[in-house]
């Protein structure tokens, strides 16, 4: 007898391993087979080429507003901040409107700049890129531009746009989704107001970094969404519209430019691997780090709702505007994969997408390993986005 039961406990011994096993086996299968924005493990692919068709642009819904906006423009020196601390920042002459009031939500006064290469008269027709700063949705405001997003703005209003940065409410005093509705009501204040600052109402582009390039994208592949909108507090600055005339304003941009854009866990593993992940974010504005799970509490509230809405990828249809994604194959806080994953479902949908990944390139495009040289340079990084606008906005 107790050969039999020493027998029986050695195969129950065996199957609390085999049953691991074979949930690990379940779990690696379902991955395999789930959508390429779903998986854990066998995430998109990087491509390794860029794939694009600027000829199929799509029509969008035209306006055609005339209101006017008094602008105090004056010249000012633009400066990029040198990668080398040690060294002097750059500077370009340019012409500037500051701290524009763009629109209110409850008691928060929202602000802008707008940057040109002179100062506009009403009525003129130049095309604009809208600026959205990174920072984590923790930190960061529109006149701490860093150097790769500064140079685009040079590069692009030495070549006749307008540029707006915007500022947005932050967390953790403001929660999501108060940034992307604070980003919806920039662009349709530019819109509104399109013909006081000379703007080609119907030729507007987005552009971000970081999370600026999530809220971007954001922008780009929604036409805002009720659970973001229904917020009747937000109002165009000077504008005495009923909230319904506030939502009948498009925000559809006609271009979408994103740097090292990030992703959100989206399944229940998912969101336990953030939870026990080490390390996290160092915000430079505060000079503090933060663990991952910690931003997304702060920002969403680690609610697996809320971060669903917040994902880009969840809303590409065929109906998008053209984008870019920059992505640095090196970057240890928004890994190459995220930024595949959202070009691979707008690939999927149309043909209007490029994918441009820099070799040996951390977050921000800092070279890594330290001494490495990125490829493309920055230089190259930069008029390639800079085309990619006059592509599809001039």
């Amino acid at each position: 007898m107790s050969k039999i039961s020493n027998s029986q406990g050695f195969i129950k011994l065996l199957l609390i391993p085999g049953v691991i096993i074979l949930l690990i086996m379940l779990f690696i299968f379902q991955d395999l087979f789930a959508p390429p924005d779903r998986r854990m493990i066998f995430k998109a692919s990087i491509p390794s080429q860029t794939n694009t068709n600027p000829n199929s642009a799509l029509k969008y819904e035209t306006t055609d507003y005339k209101n006017s906006l008094p602008l105090n423009w004056k010249e000012t020196d633009f400066q990029i901040r040198n990668e080398d601390t040690s060294a002097a920042a750059e500077t370009k002459s340019m012409y500037k409107v500051q701290d524009v009031i763009y629109c209110s939500s409850g008691d928060q006064k929202l602000l802008l700049d707008l940057y040109a290469n002179q100062p506009l008269k009403p009525g003129s027709v130049r095309p604009m890129v809208v600026y959205i700063h990174g920072g984590g949705m923790l930190a960061g405001d529109k006149a701490e531009i860093d150097t790769a997003p500064a140079k685009v703005i040079v590069g692009l209003v030495e070549n006749g746009f307008i540029v707006a940065s915007v500022n947005y409410q932050l967390a953790p005093q403001y929660k999501y989704p108060a940034m992307i509705q604070d980003v919806l009501c920039g662009v349709r204040f530019l819109k509104y107001y399109s013909y006081g600052i000379g703007v080609d109402q119907n030729k507007i582009g987005v552009f971000g970094d970081s999370v600026g390039g999530q809220l971007s994208a954001l922008v780009g592949a929604t036409s805002g969404v009720e659970s973001w909108e229904n917020s009747p507090s937000v109002q165009i600055a000077g504008a005495n519209l009923t909230y319904e005339q506030y939502l009948k304003i498009p925000t559809k941009p006609n271009a979408v430019a994103g740097y090292y854009i990030g992703d959100l866990p989206e399944s229940p593993i998912a969101r336990i691997i953030v939870q026990h992940t080490p390390g996290g974010w160092h915000n430079p504005f505060d000079n503090k780090d933060y663990p991952i799970s910690e931003m997304m509490t702060m920002i969403y509230n680690f609610d697996p709702a809320i971060m669903h809405e917040a994902r880009p990828v969840n809303y590409v249809t065929a109906n998008e505007p053209p984008f870019l994604i920059v992505q640095g194959d090196k970057d240890t806080l928004t890994p190459a994969a995220e930024a595949a994953t959202l070009y691979d479902k707008l690939k999927s949908e149309n043909d209007n997408a490029q994918f441009l990944i820099v070799k040996n390139a951390n977050h921000g495009f800092e070279p890594n390993p330290e001494g490495a040289v990125i490829d493309p340079s920055l230089e190259s990084i930069v008029k390639t986005t800079v085309d990619f606008f006059k592509t599809h906005l001039e």
